[in-house]
């Protein structure tokens, strides 16, 4: 196999993870703690914004039992099909 599509399937492994690290600093230098820190806070609005569309989903009064899973994977409320 083509070391390029190897690197193309399954996890990353340690040296890409160095590569993609190397990268970063070059391109980053300085900006790098910047970076992170607007990374980490994107991720907890994020996480915050999930934990606000639960809690609407919970004062909806919607029982855990009229959820149903669809084909794809996601859950949609049964009551509303048709």
């Amino acid at each position: 196999m083509f070391p390029t599509i190897a690197f193309l399937t399954g996890a990353p492994g340690w040296l890409e993870i160095v590569v993609v690290a190397v990268l970063g600093l070059l391109l980053f230098g300085r900006r790098f703690p910047d970076v992170a820190r607007a990374l980490g806070q994107s991720l907890v609005e994020f996480k915050r914004g999930l934990r606000t569309t639960d809690e609407q989903f919970d004062q909806q009064g919607l029982p855990a039992d009229k959820l149903s899973e669809c084909g794809n994977g996601t859950k949609r409320n049964t009551c509303h099909d048709r």
